[in-house]
C-alpha cells in the first residue's frame, strides 16, 4: 500500500484514535505504518491489528479482542498471540486501552507530535529501545504536514459488542404422507350376475308359457 493510500485508509480511524486515547493521530499513523509496513503485514491483513498489539488477558476477559490471533515468534501461550479482531473498527477501542494501561504514560505527555514520537523510542515495551529506526525521517516525509486534529479528547470508550454470528436457517417441516384411499371394489362381476339372472327368470317363463300353451 502506498504511503498516500495508506494515510487515506487509515486517517480516518486514526483520528477517532486520538479522540479516545489522546496521542496525536498523525503519531498514531506513523506507529501504525511502522508495525504495519505500510499495511502489508499479514497480522494487519488477515486480523486487523494495526499496532502489532499482543493479547492482554484483562482486555480479553472484558471482550475487547474477538478471536485469537496467529502466534508471535516469542511464543505459543495466549499472551504471545496477536489479537485478533472482526474489522479495523474493532481494533480501536482495544489500542486506545493499550494507550492508557501504564506503558504510553510518557506518550500522552508529550505537549508534540515530536515529543510523542521520541517518548515512543524510549518505551519500555519497545525492544531493543529504538526499534524505531528512520522514524523522525517517516515523519517529516509523509505526516509533519498532515493538518492536526483537534477536536477534544473523548476519552477511551468501551468496544461494541460482537457481531452475532449468522442464525443457522430450521429445517423446512417435512410433510406428512397423504392416505391414499383404497380402490372401491368393482361392481363389474355383481352387474353381470343380475343380468344373467334376469335372463334366466325371463327364460323359464317363456318355456312355462310354451308348455302349457301346447
Amino acid at each position: 500500500m502506498l504511503p498516500s493510500e495508506f494515510i487515506g485508509t487509515f486517517g480516518p480511524l486514526a483520528r477517532a484514535a486520538q479522540d479516545q486515547g489522546g496521542m496525536d493521530y498523525r503519531v498514531v499513523l506513523l506507529q501504525w505504518a511502522i508495525e504495519t509496513g505500510w499495511g502489508s503485514s499479514p497480522v494487519c491483513r488477515n486480523e486487523h491489528n494495526l499496532a502489532g498489539c499482543k493479547i492482554n488477558e484483562r482486555l480479553w476477559d472484558a471482550g475487547y479482542i474477538d478471536y485469537e490471533g496467529s502466534a508471535s515468534t516469542e511464543g505459543s501461550d495466549r499472551r504471545q498471540r496477536y489479537a485478533g479482531f472482526y474489522t479495523y473498527e474493532r481494533f480501536i477501542p482495544y489500542y486506545v486501552a493499550i494507550l492508557h494501561n501504564g506503558l504510553y504514560d510518557e506518550v500522552l505527555q508529550g505537549r508534540t507530535p515530536e515529543e510523542q514520537i521520541a517518548a515512543l523510542q524510549r518505551s519500555p515495551w519497545v525492544s531493543p529501545a529504538g526499534s524505531y529506526p528512520g522514524a523522525f525521517t517517516m515523519w517529516r516525509q509523509h505526516f509533519a504536514r498532515l493538518p492536526a486534529h483537534s477536536p477534544g479528547y473523548a476519552g477511551p470508550v468501551v468496544p461494541p459488542p460482537a457481531p452475532d454470528p449468522a442464525p443457522v436457517p430450521a429445517p423446512e417441516p417435512i410433510a406428512p404422507p397423504v392416505a391414499v384411499a383404497p380402490p372401491a371394489p368393482s361392481t363389474g362381476s355383481g352387474l353381470l350376475g343380475a343380468i344373467i339372472a334376469g335372463a334366466t327368470v325371463g327364460l323359464l317363463a317363456l318355456w312355462a308359457w310354451w308348455a302349457s300353451s301346447s
